[in-house]
């Protein structure tokens, strides 16, 4: 019934898109200005406000970024964004659109592993794909305005809101919110959406909890810790700033497990970082199940990277604020070693760091 009724149904005329699907999944971010939380450089387009004197001066875009990689396609690989060009504020919809335009039209549809945005800007180079928005979007595209990040803040802890209530984000370890013996986040936060004006999901995997007023302040407190919730001040930072994906058995796409052993690995990197003298130091440890790179890990200074069951890649060197891919640094290396391959590393970095 539902075929005859799709046959039968007149042909949709979608403005934008025409008679196809763009080529792949096309992911837009936008950032605060100074503050890279979102991990704006992985997203096929990121949109940075620019603040002037009198207020919005306009946006830097962003274009190309995407960190997954297909495992056995070596043309596949991590790509950060690279600045576009400003555009002032009312045309902004303008070059987002040419942009979507110029990957529907050039994108790859015959291998969809590399039917990335990403793609194009390497076969075009970024002075050609410039060029070619800047016309369908009529010559509205300025030079980019640099961009200086502060930080990429994670929102954990209280923070005050500009009507005077308060916002408090709430770690959600890798991302699972659930209830076990011990440990009633599922549960707690239910409740405490009666408190919380909304309730919002951060791109680190957490949970903010906003327009609270400050009487209730020490109630939510109290609930969250008496549902056994760790509060950030009691975050060991290993904990605070890691990530990890879905993986085994959610994910079809999973090679190996993440989310449910990253507590144990975690918690072994954890006990080398203190051997190395290292454990209050803010390190960021993300970890998936394969290379398709959801919980980001090519950005973090640790990442965790499913390669065959039971067995990983270890990549270094990213940036906590999200403007450098790590390396590859080791391969093949099974779980309960993790750490200590990672050992020496930690020792190097106690000697040498700058």
């Amino acid at each position: 019934e539902k075929v005859a009724a799709a046959e039968s149904a007149p042909e949709e005329d979608e403005p934008l898109y025409s008679s196809a699907y763009l080529p792949r999944k096309f992911k837009v971010s936008f950032a605060a200005p100074g503050d890279n939380c979102v991990d704006v450089y992985t997203n096929d387009i990121g949109i940075v406000p620019v603040r002037g004197a009198h207020g919005l001066e306009g946006f830097t875009i962003l274009v190309g970024g995407g960190l997954g990689m297909s495992p056995g396609v070596k043309a596949t690989h991590p790509r950060l964004a690279d600045p576009l060009g400003m555009v002032e504020p009312g045309k902004l919809a303008d070059v987002v659109e040419a942009i979507i335009t110029v990957h529907r039209d050039f994108g790859n549809r015959v291998n969809r592993k590399l039917a990335r945005l990403k793609y194009v800007l390497d076969a075009w180079g970024l002075e050609r794909f410039r060029g070619e928005v800047d016309n369908r979007a009529g010559g509205i595209l300025a030079a980019p305005a640099p961009l200086d990040w502060g930080g990429a803040h994670d929102h954990l802890g209280w923070h005050r809101q500009e009507d005077g209530r308060w916002c408090l984000g709430v770690r959600v370890p890798d991302g699972r919110l659930k209830d076990r013996e011990g440990f009633r986040m599922r549960s707690v936060l239910r409740d405490l959406a009666t408190s919380a004006e909304q309730i919002r999901l951060t791109p680190q995997q957490n949970v903010l909890l906003t327009g609270i007023g400050a009487r209730e302040r020490p109630n939510v407190e109290s609930a969250l810790k008496t549902a056994g919730v760790v509060l950030v001040e009691d975050l060991p930072p290993v904990l605070r700033h890691s990530m990890a994906c879905p993986a085994l058995p959610t994910c079809g796409q999973a090679i190996t497990e993440a989310e449910r052993v990253s507590p144990d690995v975690l918690a072994d990197i954890g006990r080398k970082l203190k051997d190395a003298g290292l454990a209050d130091d803010v390190i960021v440890v993300r970890m998936t199940g394969c290379p398709n790179g959801c919980a980001r890990p090519l950005t973090a200074e640790i990442g965790i990277v499913g390669e065959s069951i039971d067995l990983y890649r270890i990549y270094l060197g990213g940036s906590v604020l999200g403007t450098r891919l790590a390396t590859l640094f080791a391969q093949g290396v099974p779980r309960s070693e993790l750490g200590n391959r990672l050992r020496p590393v930690f020792d190097q970095y106690r000697e040498s760091r700058l």
